[in-house]
């Protein structure tokens, strides 16, 4: 049982890391370039596209997963898409059930409604049957003195983290840290940042241990505020989630600096682009060239010149001029970009060819990123 468990939470981790989908003509297509299925038309494809949700869409009354396999069926082709608008984190409601992104019974509610209802309060893939918090896969987490007290908790609730009482507890229903009082426990949520949380002078993570610690707990809760991806900044250090000292600047002011302007736990030191464990990605030719790459930065992928570059470092194309190249990377989509006809992915490879520059960005502006 528990080896099934662990298969369906990673099923679940797989589906909501969705390949982008993208229609070329009739065709839905991966960003592969593989035909996924077909439509009537272009228009028709586009409306699928537009009303996807996390690599799930409809055709007919059928619910498909972005593998172009079939999930589910509904009565109409309307139903199913007021069904998928309603999903959330892979799970919908098809008349009193909750069910996953494979088309398995979650759980059940007295009506469509109610399960509606429940899942539009749902909070980090946990949600509340009467009393009790249940997780994604139907087991019950906790249990509280009202179903109004279960879906307060969950809407004050951070990262998987909530407060029951003065106790912190985790998204297993594991008590992580105590508190004062349930009102400090709310107010120590309200204020973590990526899992980390102060617990007085002292940071601590998702599971309660102690990461670092400062002069006041008002000092921990300012450092926390200007934190950004895990990162954090002690003195003039720049640490991980983990207390680790990734980089040193001149001063702690330079360092909140650099958090600030930071895009994915890329940050700029002077002219040098560094990742989050503070190794050197790319040099510019100065600080502002460097912050200005970065604020055009654009899912996982920034310029260099007339270069497109990933966010590790590597050059994946190049265009006839450094305006060419931040044209297509403004264009960009979920990692999908136009160098003329062709449409790419995200490592340069061809995904589909079309008639014309325009036709190619049309495809891609169109809305069909996914919700």
């Amino acid at each position: 049982m528990k080896i099934l468990k662990i298969l369906l939470l990673q099923v679940f981790s797989f589906h909501l890391a969705y390949a982008e989908l993208v229609c070329h003509g009739s065709k839905l297509k991966n960003e592969l370039g593989k035909k996924i299925d077909a439509f009537s038309s272009e228009k028709k494809c586009f409306e699928v596209l537009e009303r996807s949700v996390h690599g799930l869409y409809c055709n007919r009354s059928r619910l498909h997963n972005e593998l172009g396999k079939k999930v589910d069926a509904f009565s109409s082709e309307s139903k199913c898409f007021e069904v998928l608008g309603k999903s959330v984190h892979g799970l919908y409601c098809k008349r009193d059930r909750l069910q996953n992104m494979l088309g398995k019974k979650v759980d059940a509610f007295s009506s469509e409604k109610k399960c509606f209802e429940v899942l539009g309060k749902s909070v980090h893939g946990l949600y509340c049957k009467r009393d009790k918090l249940k997780n994604k896969l139907g087991e019950k987490v906790d249990a509280f003195s009202s179903e109004k007290k279960c879906f307060e908790i969950l809407e004050k609730s951070a990262h998987g983290l909530y407060c029951s009482r003065s106790y912190l507890h985790n998204e297993s229903g594991k008590k992580v840290d105590a508190f004062s009082s349930e009102k400090k426990c709310f107010e120590v949520l309200e204020k973590s940042a990526h899992g980390l949380y102060c617990n007085r002078d002292r940071l601590k993570n998702e599971f309660g241990e102690k990461v670092d610690a400062f002069s006041s707990e008002s000092k921990c809760f300012e450092v926390l505020d200007k934190s950004a991806n895990g990162l954090y900044c002690h003195k003039s250090r720049l640490h991980d989630e983990f207390g680790k000292k990734v980089d040193a600047f001149s001063s702690e002011k330079t360092c909140f600096n650099a958090l600030e302007n930071s895009v994915n736990g890329l940050y700029c030191k002077g002219s040098k682009l560094n990742n989050d464990r503070g190794k050197k990605v790319k040099s510019f030719s100065s600080t502002k060239q460097c912050e200005s790459a970065l604020t055009k930065f654009r899912e996982g992928l920034f310029c260099k010149s007339s270069n497109l570059m990933s966010e590790s470092g590597g050059k994946i194309d190049s265009f006839n001029s450094s305006g060419a190249c931040l044209s297509a990377l403004k264009g960009s989509i979920n990692g999908l970009y136009c160098k003329g006809s062709v449409m790419k992915n995200r490592v340069g490879k061809k995904v589909s060819s079309f008639s014309s520059s325009n036709s190619c960005q049309k495809s891609l502006t169109q809305k069909h990123s996914h919700k």
